[in-house]
């Protein structure tokens, strides 16, 4: 019986109380791990969005140079043939 007890107290004790802690802290970090990861999902999606509107905007900005440079083309064609 005496070794029972030593055996429960050296050994079976100590490693319930690891196995007890380690779920308590598993649980403490994973709610932090979870909260920080749904923060940062919520900041990617709105840099997401506002990355797609910043390519829209730029889009019709490099549309009307397009259309600018176009034009400018068109009149130096004109004034190329004029002087030949």
């Amino acid at each position: 019986m005496g070794g029972v007890t030593t055996l429960f107290n050296t050994f079976a004790f100590p490693v319930a109380l690891c196995i007890l802690l380690l779920w308590f802290i598993y649980k403490k970090i994973w709610t932090r791990i979870e909260t920080t990861l749904d923060r940062v999902t919520k900041t990617n999606q709105e840099l997401s969005e506002s990355n797609k509107i910043l390519l829209e905007k730029m889009d019709c900005r490099i549309t009307k140079v397009d259309t600018k440079v176009d034009g400018v083309d068109k009149k130096v064609d004109l004034l190329i043939n004029k002087i030949n």
